[in-house]
């Protein structure tokens, strides 16, 4: 099974000196438990640990990167032995000195005791405590660790912690600088106590915290993902260059509105991603365009906005609320906050909520203020489906008007009424980009051919159907084959046209 070819294979190296060398880093390298060290370490006859013991914890330790402390670790059994790992001076060099990840879900005194010694060099944190051991005593040491990594933490990136809490423990992570990502796990009810406060990272995201969500069922199995990512090029390169705010919660427009130390201020964020979705609260993910408004006027200079919304029906009982909801009908600010920035390559809203009318038409007023997009995807959806709260359509003509605006599109999603009277390229039955229906070869082809004439960069449409099926995709790549085989043809015999005269 998996993870289980370790146990072999570390026992082969442990007899096998030169196998030993040829596969240290990877029996070592993410481990899911302290246990293996604890063999090396502790000595039956003895208490203390020797210097020779030591050196071989340091000889493998030095392989590890992630660190998984799911149990308690048997060494904080055996009070002396858990003191002397903390007081011994028969090591030299850095605990953990190649660790970058450490998940402690673990309460016990010699994982707490790991935490606090690796704290200056790792880069990824997850505190992840079984709500049985969150102890007055273990609720101590999370509030001493997290003021540890405020003072300590040289290379801390990434933070994620199920269930704070304490606003003391935030605030903590707050004074963490090297941050550029907190995830937080909490109960839904805690939603505006941590958005109205808790504000300083890049990066933010808030997850749902369920009561019977379990310490080995939360972030381990995705581990190596997030360890893979945590490369220094990646670190040193493209989270400085490209910092991103990504919120998990439509909550933070209260957050913006009513920060708890007065109004939030600008931050420097070049790509804006905010997901509005998994709320508690009935449907408030309907307050898009009042929350995208409030975040785009605190980072003017952004170069790309994306954001994603629920594909939830709202509940018919709240469709009246929204309705008469001054900050879901007045989309004025949305519209005045885009059409104000100059930098944007990418702007992207996928099942936004609006209210009825013709937004559509009117961020389409907007793209010649936007010369640079590469990535236009506008796809709104209405409240209901009620014909009081539908959408105005543009006509297919539009995309014409968005060429001339935009010429340098690569990727393109939008709205559009096939079955305008009045637009002469009804014939070529173009559909929207966010699915492409499946007409017969020669009527995709054209519309293929259409799109690609219009907007020469535009990507392969079978890379475009994001919100199609394996099927849709695989028949618009046929497309593309085609197009790109017609293109040959046709160049061929341009090539070969000269020669007959």
């Amino acid at each position: 099974g998996k993870g289980k070819w370790k146990g072999p294979v570390a026992r082969l190296a442990m007899v096998n000196h030169s196998f030993f060398y040829a596969s240290a880093g990877i029996v070592w390298e993410h481990m899911d438990s302290f246990e293996p060290f604890c063999s090396i370490l502790a000595q039956v006859s003895s208490s203390a640990f020797t210097e020779n013991s030591w050196k071989r914890f340091d000889l493998y330790s030095i392989h590890t990167k992630t660190l998984v402390l799911n149990d308690p670790v048997s060494l904080s059994s055996n009070l002396s032995r858990a003191f002397h790992m903390g007081s011994s001076n028969g090591r030299s060099g850095a605990f953990f000195p190649s660790l970058k990840g450490l998940f402690l879900n673990s309460a016990d005194p010699v994982s707490f005791f790991i935490a606090f010694t690796v704290s200056p060099h790792v880069r990824l944190i997850s505190i992840d405590l079984p709500p049985a051991s969150t102890t007055e005593e273990s609720k101590d040491a999370i509030l001493a660790l997290t003021q540890h990594l405020g003072r300590t933490a040289n290379s801390l990136t990434h933070a994620h912690f199920l269930r704070p809490f304490s606003q003391r423990v935030l605030g903590h992570l707050q004074s963490v600088s090297t941050l550029q990502i907190v995830q937080l796990a909490i109960p839904s009810a805690e939603y505006t106590a941590i958005g109205q406060s808790f504000w300083a990272p890049y990066a933010l995201l808030l997850w749902e915290a369920f009561p019977e969500q379990e310490s080995e069922e939360t972030y381990t199995t995705s581990r190596d993902s997030y360890i893979a990512n945590l490369t220094p090029w990646a670190l040193s390169h493209a989270r400085p260059a490209r910092p991103e705010l990504l919120l998990g919660t439509s909550q933070f427009f209260s957050a913006v509105a009513n920060h708890a130390y007065g109004p939030a201020p600008p931050q420097p964020f070049n790509t804006f991603v905010l997901r509005l979705c998994g709320e508690s609260l009935p449907n408030a993910e309907a307050l898009g365009s009042f929350t995208i408004a409030k975040f785009l006027g605190q980072n003017p200079h952004f170069t790309e906005v994306m954001i994603h919304g629920s594909k939830k029906k709202v509940h018919r009982s709240a469709v009246g609320r929204f309705r008469s909801n001054p900050a879901f009908r007045n989309t004025g600010a949305f519209l005045a906050q885009l059409a104000a920035s100059r930098n944007p390559t990418a702007v992207s809203f996928d099942w936004v909520r609006f209210p009825p009318g013709d937004i559509i038409f009117q961020v389409l007023d907007i793209l010649p203020n936007l010369p640079k997009l590469t990535k236009f995807r506008f796809l709104p959806v209405p409240i209901s489906t009620a014909e009081v709260d539908a959408l105005t359509v543009p006509p297919l003509s539009c995309l014409e008007v968005i060429s001339r605006s935009c010429p340098d599109l690569e990727e393109l999603a939008l709205l559009v009424d096939l079955f305008d009277p009045v637009s002469k390229l009804q014939i070529l039955y173009l559909p929207p980009s966010r699915g492409l229906p499946q007409h017969t070869v020669q009527q995709s082809v054209r519309a293929a051919t259409y799109l690609y004439l219009l907007f020469p960069h535009l990507s392969p449409l079978a890379s475009c159907c994001k919100e199609g099926g394996d099927a849709e995709r695989a028949w618009w790549g046929d497309i593309d084959e085609i197009i790109s085989t017609l293109k040959l043809v046709q160049r061929a015999g341009a090539t070969r046209q000269p020669g007959r005269s």
